[in-house]
């Protein structure tokens, strides 16, 4: 099975329809105060009218946990979003699944204990882990069915494509796939999509 492609935080119309075309899974929307691409509970409703096929994502922080009620009750959700720093103060039950974000992993022993961690919760919660490079994402094997990877750069991303053993759950874009603020760099989105679609078709 090959990994979930997961892109955010969108802010307009154009790229959420994109990225729904070319293939991603799941597509991220922050309500998180604070944020610079915080959209409306209004505002993420009418995009996703338009959208057919990718999971909403909906990124949030401890601050805006009113903003995801408001939301989950008018529109159903697949995910919520928060920093992995921020997991004490978020009452999970507001969201059917969640990813936690920006887990730095300091050894596989800290992603073994996260996950430890995450599994005593009574609902789907994945970790994940933001890493520099491809290779150092091997280390974490193991562990891959539990995992989103987040990479600073897209190249790493597709590095790991070509190097990968067993599939992660996902894998996730964010800013590094912009080309200025609030807008996706098609050319390089399409390089990386071209490799990854490649690799899995091969597979059995």
């Amino acid at each position: 099975m090959r990994p979930l492609l997961q892109i955010g935080n969108l802010i307009n119309l154009q790229d959420a329809r994109s990225s729904a075309a070319v293939g991603f899974d799941m597509i991220n929307f922050s309500l998180a105060k604070g944020d610079p691409r915080k959209l409306s509970v209004s505002l993420v409703w009418n995009i996703i009218q338009w959208l057919s096929g990718p999971e909403v994502v909906l990124e949030i922080n401890a601050e805006s946990q009113d903003e995801l009620k408001e939301a989950t009750a008018q529109f159903p959700i697949h995910f919520a979003a928060i920093p992995y720093a921020d997991r004490q103060a978020v009452d999970f039950s507001l969201a059917p699944a969640w990813i936690l974000r920006g887990f730095h992993p300091e050894s596989p022993a800290a992603v073994e204990a996260a996950l430890a961690e995450i599994q005593a919760l009574d609902r789907p919660v994945y970790l994940e882990l933001s890493l520099e490079t491809a290779l150092e994402a091997l280390a974490y094997e193991a562990y891959f069915p539990d995992l989103f990877l987040h990479f600073e750069e897209m190249r790493e991303a597709t590095t790991f494509v070509q190097l990968k053993k067993e599939a992660v759950k996902g894998l996730s874009f964010y800013d590094e796939a912009e080309e200025e603020f609030g807008q996706l760099h098609y050319e390089n989105i399409d390089d990386f999509l071209e490799v990854f679609f490649d690799q899995y078709e091969r597979d059995p």
